[in-house]
């Protein structure tokens, strides 16, 4: 048989651990035996006299079941009345940095006549369901311990936290290249690597103008030349416990100088240039000149470029450049500076040269120069030209004579026989030919029938042997032509030409 029984099954406060007398009789006495207590709350004991504290108030029905190994068991239970007052208390943090604030409530009370909290640090609120406490400072031994005490007639009950209270602190310096702390700003590109230190083991969160960076190694450009491009580098760190502490430092990336160079030209050998420079405070010219004043006089030997660096009010730097070209002495010959043409036709001298020219033939009349790769002369009569090329600038010049002798030989004919394109090879179209032929005012071709089927007014068009694209049958056509001559006659012709398929 088993029994148990205790001092007092009605407790009016807690926590409390009843005392359990247990009677247990078995036959034979010897048998081994096994416990098994279900304190009345989930928990159970194997021992034989347990001693169980319970925290919270309730009623609890204690059971102990003993067994032997055969198989035998008995079971016995008695209810257990605790009371007393209770709350539930929670905490906004636990964990908070220096003049970081917790905040303190109490819910759910029962049977509670009255209350205390005492938070640390000497403070304490009397019957304030809910507080709001700031930690100011770090304890030396890093947390105040937070109570909260119930009280019930004579039944006083505590509850206790702990409130671990932290300070981190945080800064950084950009470092250059040099190894130096970047201050205000600096010229682009400003370029540096973020360096932090804290006051304990932290994870640090960058950010630039409010973008979070994975990388420490940091490089502005500003290509600005009117503002400073400002930037923004926050550092955020977070110690093991949650504990934050942030800082930020602006950086400036200066404006570059609005520089522009002026006097890039080509001058003749001996000549003189004015350059200069704009858009800074100061300039410096590199060799050959070697000097900081704004405009320069120059008189180059040779083509030369002049280097000057432009800089603004805060030493940023911009190099630009002068280009001074020196126009060179030029080698020229034509080919051809004696013709003999007849009236009507042209006489073509080449110019050979090594750069370009400007060209200029007198007499003007019946001349013409292009571009000054050929000179195209088609005189009337015997002329001497003067051919004179120059550089573009009139540095140097060469002049050259040119003879042509015309003759005077007038013809006007009419080819006697052609073969149309479509049909082989041959003359495949029949135009007006002669010297001397100064303009044709007609050219008419006539079938057999009286009926004409071509006619033009133009030297450089002849018959193809069609009729609305279509090739004429073999035939003999009649012909007539009229031509203005070069020396002021007009020329006429009739005959026959043979169409030949």
């Amino acid at each position: 048989s088993v029994e148990f029984s205790f001092d007092s099954t009605v407790y009016n406060c807690y926590p409390v651990c009843p005392t359990i007398h247990t009677s247990i009789l078995t036959d034979p006495e010897y048998v081994s035996k096994r416990y098994t207590w279900n304190m009345g709350n989930g928990d159970v004991l194997h021992v034989q006299n347990p001693r169980y504290l319970y925290t919270s108030p309730g009623t609890y029905n204690i059971v102990l079941e003993v067994t032997t190994p055969g198989g035998c068991s008995s079971t016995y239970s008695q209810t257990v009345e605790i009371s007393g007052p209770e709350a539930d208390i929670s905490l906004s943090d636990t964990i908070v940095c220096a003049g970081g604030s917790v905040h303190f409530a109490m819910t759910n009370a029962v049977n509670v006549e009255s209350f205390v909290w005492v938070v640390g640090g000497g403070d304490s609120y009397a019957n304030m369901p809910e507080v709001t406490h700031t930690y100011d400072y770090v304890p030396q031994s890093g947390y105040f311990p937070v109570t909260l005490s119930l009280q019930n007639g004579n039944c006083t009950v505590d509850f206790t936290e702990q409130v671990y209270v932290y300070r981190i602190s945080a800064n950084f310096n950009l470092i250059d290249s040099n190894g130096s702390t970047v201050g205000e700003g600096a010229c682009p590109p400003l370029e540096g690597r973020l360096e932090y230190s804290a006051s304990a083991e932290v994870t640090p969160h960058w950010y630039v103008n409010g973008v979070e960076q994975t990388e420490t190694l940091l490089s502005w450009t500003n290509s600005s030349t009117l503002v400073d491009s400002l930037n923004v580098v926050s550092l955020s760190v977070t110690d093991s416990l949650g504990c934050v502490d942030s800082i930020s430092h602006n950086y400036l990336v200066y404006r570059l100088p609005n520089a522009q160079t002026y006097g890039d030209t080509l001058i003749c050998m001996g000549g003189e240039a004015q350059i200069s420079a704009t858009g800074g405070s100061a300039y410096y010219w590199e060799l050959p000149i070697g000097d900081s004043a704004q405009i320069q006089k120059i008189s180059p030997n040779e083509a030369t470029i002049y280097y000057v660096y432009t800089f603004s009010e805060k030493g940023c730097m911009k190099l630009d450049s002068v280009m001074v070209d020196i126009m060179q002495g030029f080698d020229a010959e034509i080919d051809g500076q004696s013709f003999a043409i007849n009236v009507g036709d042209t006489a073509v001298s080449v110019v050979v040269a090594d750069s370009g020219l400007e060209c200029y033939v007198s007499p003007e009349e019946y001349s013409f120069s292009g571009n000054c790769d050929s000179i195209r002369m088609f005189p009337l009569e015997n002329t001497s030209f003067t051919l004179v090329l120059r550089d573009t600038l009139g540095c140097s010049e060469k002049s050259f004579n040119i003879y042509v002798d015309v003759d005077m030989k007038l013809t006007l004919d009419v080819p006697s026989a052609f073969t149309p394109l479509s049909e082989g090879d041959g003359n495949n179209v029949v135009y007006v030919r002669g010297l001397g032929i100064k303009q044709l005012r007609q050219f008419r071709i006539f079938n057999r029938w009286g009926e004409e089927v071509f006619f033009t007014d133009d030297l450089h068009t002849g018959w193809d042997g069609t009729i609305g694209g279509v090739v004429q049958n073999q035939d003999t056509y009649s012909y007539y032509v009229e031509a203005e001559m070069f020396d002021g006659s007009v020329r006429t012709k009739k005959g026959n030409v043979v169409l030949i398929k």
